[in-house]
């Protein structure tokens, strides 16, 4: 948990968040998918609080493709 109330579960590598990992923001937004380096990168899916989904990939933290 981070100090903001923000929540990660997954996977670490060199104290970053890397590989696959669940993340919730305090707002009610969650991402589940691919991570490189503390970045969403990779497949993955993101849903708002409103019930809007984006499932595709991520580069460098942004949608991508």
């Amino acid at each position: 948990m981070w100090a903001d109330g923000s929540k990660y579960s997954g996977n670490w590598f060199e104290n970053k968040i890397h590989g696959r990992g669940h993340y919730e923001w305090v707002d009610g937004r969650t991402y589940e998918g691919d991570w490189l380096e503390n970045n969403m990168d990779g497949f993955g899916t993101y849903t708002w609080p409103d019930g809007r989904v984006y499932i595709g990939e991520y580069s460098k933290g942004r949608k991508h493709g």
